[in-house]
């Protein structure tokens, strides 16, 4: 094969990988090749590409929780993504969410939030899942028990 279908060859695979992520992510400005990985980016003020990755790091300050209780929620992430505010969402045994918040992440990297528990959301006994977003599909998740004043019984 002489050199200029070697060429053609290569320049035909790149044209059909280009046209791959314009078809996944809108437009080939949106996405940064980091270690063989595509990784969706924004673009900052100056037009450079900023990675929307940054990994999640929580924790509760305890592991057990009553009516009335307040629970910590607080960890850090590896960077700070810039106009990007955090979701922490806190679901029931059955999935269903008991409370949600938007809190911002600290230019130290850190984050803390408070939520008391109380009211109807708070009725079931069981595990409750602590689910943060921050940027793009980055996902980070902890679990607590919850003992209600109002329903001793069983856990779920």
């Amino acid at each position: 094969m002489d050199s200029i279908n070697k060429a053609a060859i290569i320049w035909s695979i790149l044209i059909v990988f280009v046209a791959v992520e314009i078809a996944m992510f809108g437009n080939a400005s949106d996405v940064s090749h980091h270690n063989g990985k595509i990784n969706p980016v924004n673009s900052d003020e100056l037009g450079k590409q900023v990675s929307m990755i940054s990994s999640i790091h929580i924790q509760t300050n305890k592991e057990v929780y009553n009516t009335n209780d307040v629970i910590m929620i607080s960890g850090y992430v590896d960077r700070v993504l810039d106009n990007i505010a955090m979701t922490v969402v806190i679901s029931d045994p059955l999935e269903n969410i008991v409370t949600i918040a938007q809190i911002e992440v600290a230019n130290d990297k850190t984050f803390v939030e408070y939520f008391k528990i109380g009211g109807s959301l708070w009725k079931q006994n069981g595990f409750y899942t602590v689910t943060v977003h921050y940027g793009e599909k980055n996902v980070s998740e902890t679990t607590f028990t919850f003992l209600s004043d109002l329903d001793p019984d069983g856990l779920l």
